[in-house]
């Protein structure tokens, strides 16, 4: 089966793996997989596929580094000075250079790679993570691969994808976001046409045309140093012997002063405005022609930076001059703070919703109106009080849709007619609730020191009429409450006065409207609290209970519509005191009264406040309401941070009755599910995706939850934690018990960074015990012993550690552990050491092991995990051999801590010399090979058929992991054990054929006439005498070891079979169950996505051709979907084109009545269907 990312399926498809070899020396740069589907190449030609594009030569080996190999000669380091290995510490924040397959150089530092020398483009990516990948083959080599953010070779862009949403404006949305052109406009008309240059402010302007700033600079900077130096001289004249005293300011000299500050003002604004009209004439055309300014338009821009630039030298002094009347504003302001809207005099519709409709919206202006503190010229003063009415009289609050600079008549629905005694009595009430400083100083700032604008007209006059009123209103010497309706009553207000309705009926009700008492029993204060919420606030149940009796004011719609400001009911602020008498008397109240039924108190129930939470969200206060109430509870219903009541119980860590709780609110949730199955978790996850076993803290609620509720026991938030590492991040020891008794629970899974659990513990305690649970979820020993390489990590010297612990039960509750830390190098030394002891004996031996520091910046941590795996295995294998199970020093390598590696190599070496010599000393010579050698080729081709059929049965059910690495590392051992007999034998033929030609050379007359050199031929005989029977020796010696090793090999042969049949039904079993519970889970994933699916019903009507689709979308109804379908969403994403069938299938399902209904999700369920995609 091909890999789903394009590189990796075109690289195994090229010739380019015959030519990295060996793969440990090479590393493969892969771009995310959703990178290459989702964009295209710029520079590839017309209609070219993605494949095309990736599987090019170039492409391929520019993202293959090659890595140098590290093993180098001694001599090495001392003639280069430098250390072989880097330190990692020294290693950060440093670039190195890599070289690819094709000759390109790249360079990384600090998790991104930069191409170098040989690439036409300069490029950048991030180093994502990284990942071991095996190859489809019968020999599968392990390929280290480093995800990157993006490809490096070639121009990238994204491929937008218009979403299948139907938005009623999207035509037109579009249409204006083409250069800014208009709906109706024609594509080649407005592509003509340049985009002219926004300028916003004064300061745009300069610094878009730096010619008009150079003209202009001069002369601003000395007409603000005038003004400056203007300003001292007038403070100075104020406090002539230097003082910070403060003179008092006659009216009639504040007038003078006033006016004076007017002039200069406006003698600057004019003078600045000349400075601009004095510029070059070529750069206002430019100007002109560049962008959408007018005369008037720059003049305003003119006048607010200059106000800009003095508001801190003219309105602190203008302040000072209306010092006096700002106080007896402020202190008429707070007189009346506790004003409620009711008393305004205007009707308000709706009951208690519409005036808390209202309050919303004048809420808002309230925010608007109080930013005029922080404005900086009386233009944007008056900016903010225009918004501030605009507030005021809007109805929606939908701002609105982003680059649509006109006014549509969607926009204008959400305008709110009024006539202006309305709004001075709703602007009266935000002048009293903003609480602003200088007002009346800010007021004459607007009125008198703008020039540009005409003040007296158009909304700004209209603006100013009702600041007039308003100032009219508090001028009054006697305070009076004023009762003011649609008809136009104002009192005390000369403006609005004349203005009003004679009304025999308004006048009369002017006093009694204020102080009657249905009225005042309706006021709330500042902060939208009824009498009713006052007594609950105050705790004060008796008097709760006697306002609860006097039924004719407090009725049972005003009891259960009365909320605060907040939104907050008085149940909801009762329970959140946790005051028990209070809740008592409320709950009483709407049990005793029969116009309250159970659907009345479950919508109150569900009654949400700002922040989105009901009363279920603060049940932990009074928990006994869980039992008693709990069936009534809005359950699923979920907050702005997307938390629903039992999430926020689950949360309560620090209760007293934490664990009863939670356990109630668990069964009344599942049975106000109504379904009768388990708790569906998937209704339960905040906006961060944190589900309950993220948050639970108590184990036994964590077993409960694994066990009775439907939940993903993987799941992971929006920091990529499951569970089980949240646990182990916070210390939860026993809950991360429990995760490790769940078999489902993937204590591999990994986050962003590539931690695992074990790696996020929050201390070595926590981290220690968490070795522990992986000690013992390994399988034990014959002698109920369990060893284990539980823990792996990377040491600063660019080294690796293995933790290894064996564990041995003492009795039936307890264990004895032991913990040891071995390198890489402990392994190989323990392995040669056995060889050295055992040459006939099979031992499993390492293959080229990659080093994970290939890339120092960052380590492979897919490389270190599969050492571990290898250590591990090898651990195991050893003590289930025949021959090392008790082998004293495989024993002292995880029992003993600290290890003397001299003292072993002597002693192996001793241990050596002495079988040798018992071999020679108690064993017979073997005269017959021909015996030795049917035995080694049949056991040779026995073993070499169960590794083919290994191989093979690993190939087809895609597993490349733990068993067949060991599988095929004993097959290994033993494949090389049977060899050694055949070299054995080959060496005594080749001794055997020496000593019949020294016998033969030996046994030849070789008499030479006369005697001659007798001595010598002599002396020649001896030698080859001696020859033959150091050959003879020789010969005997080997035969005897092939007679100890075919002893060795055949006893050891038949304990390998043993413990291959072994491994291999544990890795098949391991298999199957791994396999039941992955397909289980899958099984339950599907089930809820078509749960959520059949939860969410799309009504045809929403779908109506008055919404606009956008454009391209081509939208089938009628007969032939499913056909219509595969070929209209074929070329879109998966969850799109999910989306799509479900929307034609709900509509083929409307159209016809007897088809069964397919429900599809809405919009706001995106993540429901994300997910069950991702499980599909």
């Amino acid at each position: 089966m091909q890999p789903l990312n394009p590189f990796l399926a075109a690289f195994f498809k090229s010739p380019l793996p015959a030519q990295c070899l060996p793969a440990q020396g090479h590393v493969l740069l892969v771009p995310s997989t959703d990178v290459l589907l989702t964009s295209r190449e710029t520079e590839a030609p017309p209609g070219a596929s993605l494949a095309d594009s990736v599987a090019t030569e170039e492409f391929l080996a520019s993202h293959v580094l090659r890595i140098p190999d590290p093993a180098k000669p001694a001599g090495a380091v001392a003639a280069g000075g430098k250390e072989s290995t880097p330190n990692l510490r020294e290693m950060r924040g440093k670039a190195k250079q890599y070289n690819t397959i094709n000759g390109r150089n790249v360079v990384i530092k600090d998790n991104v790679i930069y191409t170098n020398k040989g690439f036409k483009v300069l490029a950048s990516a991030n180093l994502l993570g990284d990942s071991m990948f095996y190859s489809d083959t019968l020999e599968p080599r392990g390929w280290l691969i480093y995800h990157i953010s993006r490809p490096l070779v070639g121009s990238w862009e994204e491929i937008k994808i218009i979403p299948a949403v139907l938005v009623e404006g999207t035509r037109k949305a579009m249409a204006l976001q083409q250069n800014g052109a208009s709906p109706d406009t024609e594509p080649s008309e407005s592509a003509m046409v340049p985009k002219k240059k926004e300028i916003k402010s004064f300061h745009d302007l300069l610094n878009h045309f730096p010619v008009i700033a150079r003209q202009m600079q001069s002369g601003l900077e000395r007409l603000f140093q005038e003004k400056a130096r203007s300003n001292s001289m007038s403070q100075l004249q104020a406090s002539p012997n230097g003082s910070g005293s403060q003179r008092v300011v006659e009216p009639f000299y504040a007038e003078d002063d006033e006016e004076v500050l007017r002039v200069s003002l406006e003698t600057a604004v004019t003078n600045a405005i000349d400075l601009f009209q004095n510029v070059d004439k070529q750069q206002l055309s430019l100007l002109g022609a560049t962008t959408e300014l007018t005369g008037p338009v720059v003049e305003r821009l003119i006048e607010r930076y200059v106000t800009e630039n003095v508001h801190n030298m003219l309105f602190p002094r203008l302040a000072a001059l209306k010092r006096p009347e700002d106080l007896e504003l402020e202190a008429k302001i707070r007189q009346m703070d506790f004003v409620d809207v009711s008393q305004l005099g205007i009707v308000i519709e709706g009951g208690h919703r519409g005036k808390q409709a209202l309050i919303s919206r004048l809420a808002r202006a309230i925010d608007e109106f109080k930013k005029i503190t922080n404005a900086g010229s009386p233009p944007e003063m008056m900016d903010i009080l225009l918004s501030t009415m605009k507030s005021v009289t809007q109805l929606g609050d939908t701002p609105p849709m982003p680059g649509n600079h006109s006014i549509s008549s969607s926009s204008e629905k959400g305008i709110l007619n009024m006539n202006a005694d309305t709004l001075v009595s709703l602007l009266l009430f935000i002048l009293i609730r903003a609480q602003v400083k200088h007002l009346q100083a800010r007021f004459l700032y607007m009125r008198h020191f703008i020039f540009v604008d005409d003040v007296d007209s158009g909304e700004m006059g209209k603006q100013e009429d009702v600041d007039s009123a308003t100032d009219d209103i508090f001028a009054v010497r006697k305070i009076k409450r004023v009762t003011m309706d649609m008809r136009s009553l104002s009192s005390s207000s000369e403006i609005s006065f004349h203005s009003r309705t004679a009304s025999i009926g308004t006048i009369g009700s002017g006093i009694e409207g204020d102080t009657s008492i249905e009225r005042l029993s309706q006021t709330q204060d500042s902060f939208g609290e009824s009498v009713l919420m006052m007594a609950v606030q105050n705790e004060r149940p008796e008097t709760l209970k006697y306002l609860l009796d006097l039924k004719s004011y407090y009725t049972p719609s005003i009891v259960l519509s009365d909320s605060n400001n907040e939104g907050t009911t008085l149940l909801s602020a009762a329970v959140q005191l946790g005051h028990e008498p209070l809740i008592n008397v409320l709950l009483k109240f709407m049990a005793d009264e029969p116009t309250i039924t159970e659907e009345h108190m479950r919508a109150y129930f569900a009654k949400q406040d700002v922040w989105g939470r009901t009363v279920a969200h603060y049940l932990f206060h009074a928990p006994y309401l869980i039992v008693d109430y709990g069936r009534m509870m809005p359950w699923t219903q979920k907050d702005k941070n997307g938390q629903t009541p039992l999430f926020a119980i689950c949360r309560s860590y620090d209760h007293a009755l934490y664990h009863t709780m939670v356990q109630q609110a668990l069964e009344i949730a599942k049975d106000c599910q109504g379904d009768g199955q388990p708790l569906h978790l998937d209704d339960h996850i905040d906006g961060k995706g944190n589900t309950l076993l993220h948050i639970v803290s108590d184990a036994q609620l964590c077993l409960r939850i694994l066990q009775k509720c439907d939940a993903d026991v993987n799941a992971i938030n929006d920091r990529k934690f499951t569970p089980l590492m949240v646990a182990s991040k916070y210390g939860r020891f026993d809950v991360v018990r429990a995760f490790f008794s769940d078999a489902r629970v993937d204590i591999t899974a990994k986050e962003l960074r590539g931690l695992t659990a074990v790696d996020l513990a929050k201390d070595d305690d926590v981290r220690n015990k968490i070795d522990d649970l992986v000690l013992f979820a390994a399988p034990p020993g014959t002698d109920s012993r369990t060893t284990a390489v539980v823990r792996s990590y990377f040491v600063e010297d660019a080294s690796v550690r293995f933790v290894l612990k064996s564990g041995a039960p003492v009795d039936k509750h307890s264990y004895a552990v032991t913990t040891c830390r071995r390198s890489l190098t402990d392994f190989e030394h323990l392995a040669k050491l056995l060889a050295m002891e055992n040459p006939a004996s099979w031992i499993p031996s390492f293959a080229v092991l990659r080093s994970p520091f290939q890339i120092p910046v960052k380590p492979s941590r897919a490389v270190l995990k599969e050492l571990q795996v290898r250590m591990d295995w090898f651990l195991r294998i050893l003590l289930a051999h025949p021959t090392f199970a008790t082998h004293e020093m495989l024993w002292e390598f995880f029992l003993v801590p600290d290890l003397q590696p001299d003292m072993m190599e002597q002693r192996s070496k001793l241990k050596a010399e002495t079988r040798a010599e018992k071999v020679r000393d108690e064993l017979e010579p073997l005269e017959d090979v021909r015996e030795v050698e049917q035995f080694v080729d049949h056991a040779r081709e026995n073993v070499r058929g169960v590794n083919h059929s290994t191989k093979s049965v690993a190939r087809r059910t895609n597993i490349v992991g733990n068993s067949a690495f060991a599988l095929q590392s004993t097959i290994d051992a033993i494949l090389s054990a049977l060899a050694r007999p055949p070299r054995l034998i080959n060496q005594i033929n080749v001794s055997r054929r020496t000593v019949e030609r020294n016998y033969s050379s030996l046994s030849r007359s070789t008499r030479w006439p006369l005697g001659l050199l007798d001595d010598t031929r002599q002396r020649l005989n001896e030698e080859r005498e001696e020859r033959m029977r150091a050959g003879q020796a020789e010969v005997n010696n080997l035969s005897r070891e092939l007679r100890y090793t075919q002893q060795t090999v055949a006893m050891e042969l038949a304990g390998w079979q043993d413990l291959h049949e072994r491994m291999g039904r544990r890795a098949i079993r391991e298999l199957a169950r791994g396999m039941v519970v992955v397909e289980k889970m899958r099984l339950e994933g599907m089930k809820r996505a078509l749960r959520k699916l059949s939860e969410v019903r799309v009504d045809a009507g929403t779908l109506s051709d008055d919404l606009e689709a956008p454009a391209g979308l081509d939208i089938r109804v009628g007969s032939g979907v499913a056909n219509d379908a595969a070929g209209a969403y074929a070329g879109l994403n998966a969850p799109i084109a999910l989306a799509g069938l479900e929307i034609q299938a709900d509509r083929k399902a409307n159209a016809d009545p007897r088809a069964p209904t397919t429900s599809a999700g809405t919009s706001g369920d995106k993540k429901d269907k994300s997910r069950a995609h991702a499980h599909t």
